[in-house]
C-alpha cells in the first residue's frame, strides 16, 4: 500500500550556488539565487542551464516549505543537496583507517 503524505511542497523552493574563479585566483567566488515556482526538478535545471555562463553549479532544495518574499533577509532554511559541489572545500582525502585487530 502507498500513501501519499498530506504536507508536502507542490513547489518547493530551490537554491542554485554558481561558483567562478578567475585567473590566479585560489578559491572561487559565489553567487547565490533562489528560484521558486518552479514546476520541478527539471525546470530548475534548464533555468541553470540558461544562466550557468560556463560556471560549475551546487543546487538543493529547501526544507522547510516557506515561500521566499523578502529578498533582504537571508535565508535560513535547511537544505539538501541534490547536485553539484562546493569548489572550495577541496578534494577528500582519507587521513587513516581503522583495521580492529
Amino acid at each position: 500500500m502507498h500513501a501519499e503524505p498530506e504536507d508536502y511542497e507542490k513547489y518547493p523552493t530551490y537554491r542554485v550556488n554558481f561558483w567562478q574563479s578567475g585567473p590566479g585566483q585560489v578559491s572561487f567566488n559565489l553567487e547565490a539565487f533562489v528560484v521558486s515556482g518552479a514546476l520541478d526538478v527539471n525546470q530548475v535545471k534548464e533555468w541553470i542551464r540558461d544562466h550557468a555562463a560556463g560556471r560549475s553549479y551546487e543546487l538543493f532544495v529547501e526544507v522547510d516549505g516557506t515561500v521566499p518574499d523578502d529578498y533582504r533577509k537571508p535565508r535560513v532554511a535547511a537544505l539538501i543537496r541534490i547536485e553539484g559541489r562546493d569548489p572550495n572545500m577541496g578534494e577528500m582525502t582519507e587521513i587513516g583507517r581503522f583495521i580492529p585487530g
